[in-house]
């Protein structure tokens, strides 16, 4: 997601929903949904932590997830936001979707005038990530591959914490 104009007051939250979640929520606040606020926050089934560094306009930001079917759940094995291609830190919290429930990439703008342009496809990739597993975008085009054996290669964000 690219934040193209932010508001006064205003902000976005990118994350994952189910079909469920209640659009005119911000995402993370509903049970089975997690998302960035641009204030750095993070927010998992309603419950927020601090996590990396806030965001405003001319920021991209991108969502790597690897859910896997476990029983009756799929659970998020791995989840890291990546801002301007950089990675921000390996999301700390645990999230889970039931099994027969599709999992979707969310952005909340929580004020009018607030413009995003979405980037769902291998085309619309504006940064190279090296990760420990296959990456595909929304549109099923596998956007790297990487042998399973080798670490990620990726930049890290400075995050607040890192300065404490």
């Amino acid at each position: 997601i690219h934040f193209e104009k932010q508001c006064s007051g205003g902000g976005i939250c990118v994350g994952l929903s189910t079909q469920a979640f209640p659009l005119n929520s911000l995402v993370g606040s509903q049970p089975h949904t997690i998302g960035l606020y641009s204030t750095g926050n993070l927010l998992v089934e309603s419950h927020w932590s601090r996590y990396g560094p806030a965001f405003g306009e001319g920021t991209t930001i991108g969502v790597l997830v690897n859910l896997r079917e476990e029983q009756d759940t799929k659970v998020c094995h791995e989840l890291v936001y990546l801002l301007n291609g950089r990675l921000v830190d390996a999301v700390p919290a645990h999230i889970s979707f039931p099994k027969d429930a599709h999992v979707y990439p969310t952005v909340s703008l929580y004020s009018r005038g607030t413009r995003v342009k979405g980037c769902f496809t291998n085309t619309d990739k504006r940064y190279h990530v090296e990760m420990t597993s296959d990456v595909f975008a929304l549109d099923g085009k596998q956007l790297t591959r990487t042998p399973p054996r080798e670490t990620p290669n990726l930049r890290r964000c400075p995050s607040r914490r890192s300065r404490l």
